[in-house]
């Protein structure tokens, strides 16, 4: 470990790779079976791709592949609290707790974490920000989802895709809607 728990915030890919490996050996089942079972079908998400590591554990952290209406679904589900066509598919407690601040990040302009989400309080919405600039952006308070893509195996500091990048266009988007 590099810190006592609750000292620093270190976002590194190693973290969700255990959880992913972790959740595999708790269950028997690969984490893309679980979510294909329990999110991707009820949800209708049938054509994508999830990239195993070489000992065909499913990637934690990365290589999954959407397309853009169905990262809006996801996003979708998240704002509706977890709910989709009447059926509670994912805990509205974890919801909560998941898109809820857990940490401050030092010098990342303003931005939090939750679990797996990033929090921005500056536009009271959070978002899964990932590798080349993938993102669900959700603004509870308007109902709004936001879906970008990009180059999805790119360093986001190469092409202009970082949150605080990205932020402007969201800042423009709630203007838009509020006028």
């Amino acid at each position: 470990m590099y810190a006592a728990p609750g000292d620093s915030f270190y976002y590194r890919d190693c973290d969700p790779q255990l959880v992913s490996s972790a959740i595999e050996r708790v269950t028997g089942q690969r984490l893309e079976e679980i979510a294909f079972d329990n999110i991707f079908v009820p949800l209708g998400i049938t054509d994508y791709f999830w990239e195993p590591n070489s000992e065909g554990t499913t990637l934690g952290p990365v290589g999954l592949f959407l397309k853009p209406r169905d990262l809006a679904k996801i996003g979708k589900l998240v704002s509706q609290n977890g709910e989709w066509e009447g059926q509670q598919i994912i805990s509205q407690d974890w919801i909560s707790l998941s898109t809820t601040s857990q940490t401050e990040i030092p010098g990342s302009e303003g931005f939090h974490y939750g679990f797996y989400w990033w929090v921005v309080p500056e536009v009271n919405g959070f978002t899964a920000w990932g590798h080349g600039g993938q993102s669900i952006f959700i603004l509870p308070q308007y109902d709004i989802v936001i879906v970008m893509t990009s180059m999805p195996s790119t360093n986001d500091d190469n092409v202009g895709t970082t949150l605080s990048e990205f932020l402007p266009i969201v800042e423009k988007i709630i203007e838009s809607v509020i006028q």
